[in-house]
């Protein structure tokens, strides 16, 4: 069996998708300055609400339970930042625990799916894939992503989001409301997380069912809007990069003679090493806002 070229291609556009969008939620709460590594752990309960309402609805539904699996995943993703929100933009608790704290809920919540509404750990889902949706998928995420990128560099508004975490004081001097500024947007890019893992589950289930997770690909994705610079367009070109890995990473897997060659648990680390790679070249360019991690103190607050 040989590397079909063109199916890798399109495969990689395809897994991209996903990956730019929790970037893009990435990078908006790092240029507001809000700390949100939580996105694996909300990746993975998503994901796991998906295959729940495909697996109980389809029977009924049909195909539509499609959008009716990415809706409901979208206000998961609004609990998981109104959770994060709460600890630490109203009670100031630390951003990188509570990080931690979210990643934990969301592994929970994708074991606890399954063993509470189906009675097994694993779901057993039969891929429901649509064209359309796929095409619309892709053409979206681009839309989106450069939408952004005006709305971050050319407007008002983007100039906004840009001070919220540069100096949040000084916004608020310009009658920019920070806290509440920093919950909304923390909700888009939750949103975007939960909607990312239950797209990528869409896009190839054996990423998520084989165990219930994505193998840390949320923190994958986090090295890539670094390695981008939190910057739109170019961290696109990262995340399509990466998606090439993993999906040749994923085909290499199914070649009798690389096998013979390689063994599978070092091809499936192609994507993470390189992502260490890059890491180590571009670690002077990953800089980050000046309020960054900073819990804002509204000024004359008692601390």
């Amino acid at each position: 069996m040989s590397l079909d070229i063109g199916s890798i291609l399109v495969s990689t556009l395809l897994i991209s998708c996903p990956l730019i969008l929790l970037s893009t939620g990435g990078i908006l709460n790092t240029r507001a300055g809000i700390a949100n590594f939580g996105f694996d752990g909300i990746m993975c309960a998503g994901a796991s609400l998906y295959c729940l309402i495909v697996s109980l609805l389809k029977p009924s539904l049909g195909s539509s339970v499609v959008l009716l699996a990415f809706f409901l995943t979208i206000l998961m993703g609004l609990i998981f930042s109104l959770i994060y929100s709460f600890a630490t933009m109203t009670f100031k608790a630390n951003q990188m625990l509570t990080s931690m704290a979210i990643n934990f809920l969301g592994y929970g919540l994708a074991i606890v799916f399954p063993i509470a509404f189906i009675g097994s750990l694993n779901f057993s889902i039969s891929s429901i894939y649509i064209k359309l949706y796929a095409v619309l998928a892709i053409v979206v995420t681009l839309i989106l992503v450069y939408l952004f990128a005006i709305i971050l560099l050319l407007t008002r508004f983007g100039l906004y989001i840009r001070a919220l975490g540069e100096n949040p004081t000084v916004a608020s001097f310009s009658y920019i409301k920070v806290t509440r500024s920093r919950y909304l947007i923390s909700s888009f890019s939750s949103s975007l997380a939960c909607l990312s893992g239950a797209l990528l589950v869409y896009i190839n289930p054996n990423l998520f069912i084989a165990n219930n997770n994505f193998s840390g690909l949320g923190f994958l994705v986090i090295i890539m809007w670094m390695i981008g610079r939190s910057k739109f367009v170019f961290t696109t070109f990262v995340c399509i990069i990466f998606a090439f890995l993993l999906q040749l990473s994923i085909s290499l897997q199914v070649i009798s003679q690389v096998q013979a060659a390689l063994p599978g648990w070092f091809l499936g680390m192609i994507p993470y090493l390189a992502a260490l790679l890059f890491m180590m070249i571009f670690r002077y360019d990953t800089s980050l806002p000046l309020s960054w991690n900073v819990p804002y103190i509204k000024t004359g607050q008692i601390k």
